[in-house]
């Protein structure tokens, strides 16, 4: 079976979406996919040469950097399209995803479409007006070549449903690298809660920071780890919020690379996510990987379709929720302990590339089989 995936950008820069493509490719030719891709060269360095270099990828020059304009593809994903038989399309609402699904529909090849998280209520409604419309007015052709979409949670189902609700939704994870999954989980002196994200306002990090300066928690026996880039949205300084109330007790250790970034999550007792939204939440999955006793907000993914396992607590979103739930962990070593194992067995189980391009491949045969 031959599949072109498309998506915008494959650099790293990117984020998740490239990511995925960069795990997906080798596991689908594991089993068997001749797997070809078109991207283009925006946000590309020296780094990503070894996936641009390879000889089933095909790179154009992107002219607009927001929309991702690469006119140079149109003849390119014409002639893959006509040689393959599905085109899984990355992303939405870039100029690489209208045209790939314009020329699929004109070429009668089904389209399985991933929006990584850009249809989920928190994105589209940032400019919500602008962006369905884009979708039912400039994507209304291609959207018919769609067979399916691909969610990362249920979260993102019941979003993306709602903004396309006749193409039908299936679930696909996203998986964590297996290393972390070998992660040898430590004790440590004092109990570590550690944040380990970007420093984004959506991510809410200040609410981790009221709740460890909380009656329930002010003499509590802990020590709080900050980590992740100070994102430039964020309203508020974080260093000087840590050195006024949580000086002995608490540090911003900046970004972190795989290393430093492993080490931290061997000895982390509790992880903490409060964020506002996550579509699915890598960090909060590598997290669960490394055994962590994990706590986060209702609103990310794969802690909602976790929690049916015993694997996550959810907590409810506020500074109360969260003191609440890390004074009970910090109470029960024994409960979380037990909270740690299940979620280090949830993520082996059902977080893994191996699992996820093996339920990848399962969609790709029935839609070639419904076509």
């Amino acid at each position: 079976m031959r599949v072109l995936h498309v998506i915008p950008s494959i650099a790293r820069s990117a984020g998740g979406p490239s990511e995925v493509v960069r795990e997906l490719m080798p596991e689908l030719e594991r089993r068997g996919i001749n797997v070809r891709l078109i991207t283009t060269d925006k946000g590309a360095t020296e780094e990503d040469m070894d996936v641009l270099d390879q000889e089933n990828v095909v790179v154009a020059k992107s002219l607009m950097a927001r929309w991702t304009f690469a006119p140079g593809m149109v003849p390119d994903l014409w002639r893959e399209i006509g040689s393959t038989h599905i085109v899984h399309v990355h992303s939405v609402h870039t100029f690489s995803s209208t045209v790939a699904m314009l020329i699929a529909r004109i070429r009668h090849k089904p389209v399985i479409l991933q929006p990584h998280g850009a249809l989920n209520q928190y994105h589209i409604a940032q400019r919500r007006k602008l962006k369905v419309g884009y979708l039912r007015l400039i994507d209304g052709i291609g959207l018919g070549a769609v067979h399916s979409a691909l969610y990362s949670s249920r979260i993102e189902v019941i979003d993306g449903s709602k903004v396309l609700p006749r193409i039908p939704a299936k679930l696909l994870p996203l998986g964590i690298d297996r290393r972390i999954l070998e992660i040898e989980h430590v004790q440590t002196d004092r109990p570590q809660v550690l944040f380990l994200a970007r420093l984004a306002r959506k991510k809410r990090v200040d609410l981790l920071l009221e709740a460890l300066a909380s009656p329930m928690l002010a003499d509590a026996d802990l020590d709080a780890i900050i980590a992740g880039p100070i994102d430039g949205d964020l309203d508020y300084d974080p260093v000087s919020v840590i050195e006024k109330f949580h000086e002995k007790r608490a540090r911003l250790v900046g970004q972190v690379g795989p290393e430093a970034r492993a080490t931290l999550l061997s000895s982390a007792s509790i992880y903490v996510l409060p964020s506002d939204d996550e579509s699915f939440g890598m960090s909060v999955a590598e997290a669960m990987g490394a055994g962590c006793a994990v706590i986060c907000s209702p609103y990310v993914g794969v802690a909602k379709d976790a929690e049916h396992a015993g694997a996550v607590v959810i907590a409810d979103q506020s500074a109360a929720g969260l003191a609440q739930s890390i004074h009970h962990l910090l109470s029960s070593p024994e409960d979380r302990e037990t909270l740690g194992h299940r979620a280090r067995r949830y993520a082996r189980d059902n977080l893994t590339w191996t699992n996820i391009g093996e339920k990848l491949v399962g969609y790709y045969k029935s839609t070639v089989e419904a076509v």
